[in-house]
């Protein structure tokens, strides 16, 4: 289990402070030694980290059997574009890998 908490007063990113508040927390949980999983959250990002406000969000599901693993991953992101509007998308990734000798 972890937390976060950001707090920042800063004249960074105006000509006046700002108090920036940021906060998140990830779980990872282990019901076997077969199973595996991971939860992760961020409510935003500074300005200077990425340029858009948002919250992200990512999540891991993997499970080993001898010397087979297989994992499931899934996520929020924005990709910016160039016009300058941005796409906002889900994200899934499946993998499988073998483990020799």
């Amino acid at each position: 289990l972890g937390v976060l908490g950001e707090y920042q007063n800063t004249k960074r990113f105006t000509d006046q402070k700002e108090n920036l508040y940021f906060w998140g927390g990830s779980v990872q949980y282990f019901p076997n030694r077969k199973w595996q999983f991971y939860i992760n959250y961020r409510s935003s990002l500074a300005q200077d980290e990425i340029f858009k406000q948002q919250s992200l969000l990512q999540v891991l599901a993997s499970t080993n059997w001898s010397n087979h693993t297989f994992s499931v991953q899934g996520g929020k992101s924005y990709f910016p574009t160039p016009d300058g509007k941005g796409v906002e998308s889900l994200f899934f990734n499946l993998s499988y890998s073998y483990k020799i000798g």
